[in-house]
């Protein structure tokens, strides 16, 4: 609605003729007050939905990145632990020195000293001796001289047994032939544990 207001003036010595004004005056509707509350509900429904996804994009991007990270460690693990059985077969093979020294055959005792078990030991030996500890040996600790491995929260161990046994495919009549089992266990740079198992014949 607009009201208009129209007047003229006489006075002596001055004409004022012609003003308006005209104020504008609106009014709501019902109508009109409810559409505004639509927009607004509508806008806070959005606002809200808006919100929960990026919530999830935030929580999805958090796991995905602890699951990067949870691969990474478990590779650094497996990685050290592969060292740990390299480190050892070094060690048997006594390539470590020039010429090579082999690993003493005496050297093996039932409770597993140095690292080193003969066949006497309890079974299963990983289970019944330490690998996080004495008797098993870090990575270079039996005379190999393998250089420390960075970005572990600790350096990978190992024990070796001394087994007789036989060659798949040789005469049953042959003499048993000394075979190596190693058991190595490496860690990642966070919480990741590896436990590995070879058997290995010079």
């Amino acid at each position: 609605a607009v009201l208009q207001l129209h007047f003229a003036a006489q006075l002596p010595g001055l004409q004022v003729s012609a003003m308006h004004m005209r104020p504008s005056l609106s009014f709501s509707t019902p109508a009109a007050r409810a559409q505004r509350g639509a927009a607004l509900l509508a806008a806070l429904i959005f606002l809200i939905v808006f919100t929960i996804i990026g919530v999830g994009v935030v929580g999805t991007t958090t796991t995905e990145e602890k699951l990067a990270r949870n691969f990474r460690d478990m590779d650094i693990a497996f990685a050290a632990t592969e060292a740990a059985l390299r480190d050892a077969e070094i060690r048997i093979n006594g390539y470590w020195n020039k010429p090579a020294q082999p690993v003493d055959p005496y050297a093996f005792s039932p409770d597993c000293t140095n690292g080193l078990c003969d066949r006497n030991a309890q079974q299963p030996v990983h289970e019944k001796y330490s690998l996080t500890a004495s008797p098993s040996v870090e990575l270079g600790a039996g005379t190999t001289g393998t250089q420390a491995i960075a970005l572990v929260s600790e350096q990978p161990r190992y024990l070796i047994e001394s087994t007789c046994g036989s060659i798949p495919g040789e005469s049953a009549t042959k003499p048993c032939q000394t075979i190596y089992r190693i058991t190595s266990i490496g860690f990642g740079r966070l919480s990741a544990q590896t436990m590995l198992q070879e058997t290995y014949i010079p």
